[in-house]
């Protein structure tokens, strides 16, 4: 059982730190996301952040949003 708990939590900071460096590029508030350093949302910034592991690094690149999630914001 051990060696799962190794995996759950290696998975888990590797998630913690995707979300952390997704959120630390987005220089806008949308949503629940909210930074005091940037309170407006700016429509530069209607895009979906695409986080891929590529040995042991993280890629994140924006693709574009579709139109429904553009009509939902």
């Amino acid at each position: 059982m051990q060696r799962l708990d190794w995996f759950d939590l290696r998975n888990m900071l590797t998630v913690a730190r995707a979300v952390t460096q997704a959120a630390s590029l987005r220089t806008e508030s949308r949503g629940a996301h909210q930074r005091e350093d940037f309170p407006e949302m700016l429509p530069q910034w209607r895009v979906n952040q695409v986080i891929r592991l590529r040995g042991g690094s993280l890629d994140i690149t924006q693709a574009p949003a579709s139109p429904m999630e553009v009509a939902a914001q």
